[in-house]
């Protein structure tokens, strides 16, 4: 699919009416995220925002319902601020949405591979697992949970920070290789890593062509490391509404080197952003 870009070139156009329907939900689900959630009286977190410039990102045609629907997406290593310090980090959520330039009040406190926790306050009180096994991003068993929080946690520790690749895995490209590696991030945690070809998310043919060797490659590396635990490899949840929506959740490599705010001004600065975000990672076409 050839992606089309609109006036705004940063802006994702809608490529179905449905398309347009979830984007008018998602801007009004963050707002009442902003307006309405009640932190936990312990919560402590931190100024979370996806820059709205994205340098080493590709376009590519993907479909998260087993090809029904394709649509036209920015994908590869993205970049962003966490208390104003500038990170790279991956995105480890299909099923939500969020704006590039947008942003919230992010807890950052519990590692990919921590166990699963409960939803307490608006944030789950535990690593990865605890939105994989119960239906948020998707419904597994705790066992396959943990094994694709793993594999997802060694993926950023070994390569988030990369500047070059060898070509181990068939291609010395910067940018192939970033955006294979957050393809295979996508696949593993919704699929299990069953490759671009197969299960609810796949590609089109072209990206498939393009990325299923490099992808094929990294699911191989990750499935190596299925009980990996990682001490470094942080899991950036976005708050969680009353009636279960959310923005979309990132992972980086080291949070702890960010200072801590409190919740009030952050609160402010997302209900801001969520007004005046200028497009998703998802990228669509116009009809």
């Amino acid at each position: 699919m050839n992606a089309i870009r609109s006036s705004n070139s940063n802006k994702i156009i809608s490529t179905t009416r449905r398309s347009i329907r979830t984007l008018a939900l998602a801007a009004l689900c963050t707002v009442g995220m902003a307006a309405g959630f009640t932190p936990s009286a312990n919560a402590v977190t931190k100024n979370f925002v996806l820059l709205g410039n994205q340098p080493e990102v590709g376009i590519v045609g993907l479909t998260e319902n087993g090809g029904a629907n394709y649509g036209s997406y920015y994908v590869g290593r993205y970049q962003a601020t966490l208390n104003n310090a500038t990170i790279h980090v991956n995105c480890v959520d299909l099923t939500h949405n969020i704006y590039l330039g947008g942003g919230y009040a992010a807890d950052t406190d519990y590692h990919l591979t921590d166990a699963a926790g409960s939803l307490a306050g608006g944030y789950y009180q535990g690593g990865l697992s605890s939105v994989l096994t119960n239906g948020d991003f998707t419904n597994v068993s705790n066992t396959i949970a943990k094994q694709r929080s793993s594999e997802s946690a060694y993926l950023v520790d070994k390569f988030m920070d990369a500047s070059s690749f060898s070509g181990a895995s068939g291609s010395t490209s910067l940018l192939d290789n970033l955006v294979a590696i957050q393809l295979t991030q996508w696949d593993i945690l919704q699929n299990g890593g069953d490759g671009l070809g197969a299960g609810s998310f796949q590609t089109d043919a072209g990206a498939q062509a393009q990325y299923g060797g490099l992808v094929g490659y990294y699911e191989n590396l990750a499935g190596q490391h299925s009980g990996y635990k990682s001490s470094s490899a942080y899991w950036i949840q976005a708050p969680v509404s009353e009636n279960g929506g959310h923005s979309q959740d990132f992972a980086m490599v080291d949070g702890k080197n960010h200072a801590d705010v409190p919740e009030p001004g952050v609160y402010a600065m997302f209900a801001g952003l969520a007004v005046s975000g200028i497009g998703f990672i998802r990228r669509r076409r116009s009809r």
